[in-house]
């Protein structure tokens, strides 16, 4: 299935004011429709932020998985970091966080 780029633009405009308000913004820096795969690069306060990953994973990917056709995962473009590794917030079974941990991204896509 191709992913909408009218429909995916049109969600990150309306989710890019979110993250502005606290100084960070987000770009899509790549597309794999095949996979049904996002990448986005956090930019401004949103790099190094603890709290990126659930910024991704629970709320980008959360509202264009819901609105747009086609995407099954969004994830964050690592192409410009020297480590494959990103930091991801640990939650427990009630969603309380517990902490964090630094997984590859193979680990994540479940490879």
């Amino acid at each position: 299935m191709v992913i909408d780029r009218g429909m995916l633009d049109y969600v990150m405009e309306r989710i890019r004011p979110q993250l502005q308000a606290d100084g960070g913004d987000v770009e899509v820096t790549e597309i794999d429709d095949e996979k049904g795969i996002v990448y986005v690069a956090l930019q401004g306060a949103c790099v190094g932020c603890p709290m990126s990953s659930l910024t991704i994973s629970q709320g980008i990917e959360r509202v264009l998985k819901e609105h747009v056709p086609g995407v099954e995962r969004v994830l964050p473009d690592l192409s410009g970091q020297e480590s494959k590794e990103i930091e991801v917030t640990v939650l427990d079974d009630d969603g309380n966080i517990t902490g964090t941990k630094k997984v590859s991204v193979d680990e994540l896509m479940g490879e």
